[in-house]
């Protein structure tokens, strides 16, 4: 029965992962977050604790021999490919975050560097159905602090490891509605605490894999 939860846990959210790969930078230094934590602060708490992308695993990725499985799947693009494919967009992706009183700390991988910090205010939710149900989307507008993420979209918490998915750089709150995928997609956020192996266990189906090759542009 886990497995199956498990599996019905990825077929919801396998088109919303490894996407984020043409996100654009914003330019110009922070303003000071020194006491942004003494702010007015708003709706995190459904988020609240340290998270780790998906994309942060690459290197269990490939020992898992994912791109490997995805290569055999293709037929069309090599391992190699497929691994340069992702990791080159990387860098774009918020790898790891850590949510507290509506104030988003973004982390290295690693966790040991902050990259940012900055606090969000609650604008409201959308509702758009999602493998057969109906998901909430909720958007946080940029208040003050790194200024690299002006708005962020968060689903409602999932799963059997209550792991979310993060949206970020959003062209218009309303294609959420609508099913416009011109937005800027990120991926699965899941407890950081938890282990790289057991996060390549959940998305380690054929239907992920087959999502991340939708993903790369067409061979012709």
């Amino acid at each position: 029965m886990k497995k199956t939860r498990q599996k019905t846990t990825i077929f919801l959210t396998i088109i919303l992962c490894f996407i984020g790969s043409f996100l654009p930078s914003f330019a110009g230094a922070p303003p000071s977050t020194k006491n942004l934590s003494s702010l007015n602060v708003h709706k995190t708490a459904e988020w609240e604790g340290e998270w780790i992308s998906v994309s942060a695993q690459m290197d269990a990725i490939e020992k898992r021999g994912l791109f490997k499985k995805a290569a055999a799947i293709s037929k069309v693009y090599t391992a190699n490919e497929i691994r340069e494919y992702f990791s080159a967009n990387v860098h774009t992706d918020i790898q790891r975050v850590k949510i507290e009183k509506g104030i988003f700390t973004f982390l290295s991988a690693e966790g040991t560097t902050v990259i940012g910090k900055a606090r969000y205010t609650y604008e409201g939710f959308l509702e758009k159905m999602l493998g057969g149900r109906e998901v909430q989307w909720h958007q946080f507008k940029l208040a003050e602090g790194y200024s690299k993420y002006p708005i962020l979209i968060c689903s409602e918490p999932y799963g059997v490891f209550g792991q979310w998915t993060l949206l970020s750089q959003f062209g218009s709150f309303a294609s959420i509605k609508s099913g416009n995928i011109d937005a800027y997609w990120q991926s699965m956020m899941f407890p950081a605490d938890l282990p790289a192996e057991q996060i390549v266990d959940l998305i380690d189906t054929a239907e992920f894999i087959e999502s991340a090759l939708s993903l790369l542009p067409p061979r012709k």
